[in-house]
Parts: C-alpha cells; sequence; structure tokens
C-alpha cells in the first residue's frame, strides 16, 4: 500500500488456489481482504487464479501481463519454510523467471516503514552481470516511490591468514580495484539528471561482509540483489542476505532474473 500510494498506482491482490481442491473447505474471502484497501483510497483490483501443477510460472506470468504489473509481491517465513518452500517450489520458478521484479517481504516485518521519511533502496555495484541486471528495476522502483536510491561499492580486502606477509598490512591493487570509477560515477550523474535521489558509499570490508547487516545499519528500507551468478536459491537466500534478516523482519528484498524487463 505504502509503494502504491508514493507512486499513484493500484494494487492488484491475486488469490492462487488449486483447482483440484475439494468444494468442502471454505472460499477465500478476498474482496474483505480489499474493503480496507478501498477504504485508505487506493485503487485496487482482485483475481482468483487456478494454479495448474507444472504450469504454475506460466499462470503467474499471464496474471501480470493481463493485469500490467510491474512488481510482484509475496511474502515468506523463516529458515525452515524457506528451505521447504523454495526448493522446486512454486516461489522458486517465480523468482527465476519472472518478467517483472519480485518483492519478497517477511511474513513477521516489523516494524513497518516509517511515514516521516522516504524509503531507501540499496543496490550493491561490481563489475558482474548481478549489478547491472538488477540498477534499472531498482532504479525504477526508487523513481516511482520517491525513495533514495544507495549505490553501494565494495573493494574486499584480500583474504590473508596469520602466515602470509600481508596480514598486518594488506596491499591492494588501487588501480585495478577502482578501475570501474568513472563509469560508477557516470551511472550516479545519469540517475540524478534524471531527477533520483542518490547517495553512492565506497568500502574497504573483508569477504565475510554482510549487505543485510550494513543495510540495518543505514536504515535501508529495501534490499535490491538479482539471481543471476547463483547456482541455486539457497545460495541466493542464505549467502548475500541471510534468511535470518528476513525471518526477523528486517527488511523487504526485491529480487530480479534475468527474465526481468526493465
Amino acid at each position: 500500500m505504502r509503494l502504491v500510494r508514493a507512486a499513484n498506482g493500484r494494487l492488484v491482490l491475486a488469490h492462487a488456489r488449486d483447482p483440484h481442491e475439494g468444494s468442502g473447505r471454505g472460499g477465500y474471502d478476498l474482496d474483505a481482504v480489499a474493503e480496507p484497501v478501498r477504504h485508505a483510497g487506493i485503487p485496487v483490483e482482485t483475481c482468483i487464479v487456478n494454479l495448474v501443477p507444472g504450469e504454475e510460472s506460466e499462470t503467474i506470468r499471464q496474471t501480470t501481463r493481463e493485469h500490467g504489473v510491474d512488481v510482484i509481491v509475496m511474502s515468506t517465513h523463516g529458515r525452515a519454510s524457506l528451505q521447504r518452500r523454495f526448493r522446486g517450489s512454486i516461489l522458486e520458478r517465480i523468482l527465476h523467471q519472472a518478467e517483472v521484479p519480485v518483492l519478497l517481504v517477511p511474513a513477521s516485518h516489523e516494524p513497518a516503514w516509517p511515514d516521516d521519511r522516504p524509503l531507501r533502496i540499496v543496490v550493491r555495484l561490481d563489475s558482474s552481470a548481478c549489478a547491472r541486471q538488477v540498477l534499472g528495476p531498482a532504479a525504477g522502483l526508487a523513481q516511482a516511490a520517491d525513495a533514495t536510491l544507495l549505490l553501494l561499492r565494495i573493494v574486499q580486502v584480500p583474504h590473508v591468514t596469520m602466515n602470509d606477509v600481508g596480514y598486518v598490512y594488506p596491499r591492494f591493487d588501487w588501480e585495478a580495484a577502482l578501475a570501474d570509477a568513472p563509469h560508477i560515477l557516470g551511472i550516479v550523474d545519469r540517475l540524478r539528471t534524471g531527477g533520483r535521489t542518490v547517495e553512492l558509499r565506497l568500502l574497504v570490508a573483508a569477504p565475510s561482509f554482510d549487505l543485510a547487516d550494513f543495510a540495518i545499519g543505514e536504515e535501508v528500507s529495501i534490499i535490491a540483489i538479482a539471481t543471476a551468478g547463483y547456482d541455486d536459491i539457497d545460495e541466493l537466500m542464505f549467502g548475500q542476505v541471510p534468511t535470518r534478516i528476513l525471518k526477523r523482519g528486517g527488511m523487504p528484498v526485491l529480487i530480479t532474473s534475468d527474465q526481468t524487463m526493465t
């Protein structure tokens, strides 16, 4: 609702059901869910979709096209639930094949986004396809929601042991590490020229740098990441964005895939 209101958009509430479920079960009252949204003055549509086993991704894709959806919003629970839901699940296929970004929100997301300051979206920039893949959707969401875009460039400290020569004074190839600085500054300049509020940070950090912990300290509202470059969804969720952050309601995660249309 916060994003829709900021973007002057509309909300589509979709209920996915198994068409083979028995008719004896109580129906899901989607209109009751939509009523408080309408009462808040937000345009809302409702739809019920049948998820046929094996065709879930295509059904969701067709629904997003029919309703002109820009972002899919879904919720998830803690570690155990993620492990059960992500391996071979509908959610995994949606994340990898969705044509629009997916905003994954912790089911216990607290506290709510504050109303007294703009939202903040963090994107880690590097030379990988992941950064290029996620920057467009993250910038688009920032513009629609009048959010601040926090671009983060990490220079990693070389991994050394006590027996290494550079243990006390690690040596950097700064020329190589900052070779992409003009490119990054160009990105920032184009975003600011386009009217977006952008912050740029350069950090020197260990290989164990935790993006989620950084985001908490910076009062970030959304972490934006891409699925490209990860072997599987477990690596995605248990690596860069620890599940413990999602579980305790740290912050939502905007996920894009190579299928996402910018």
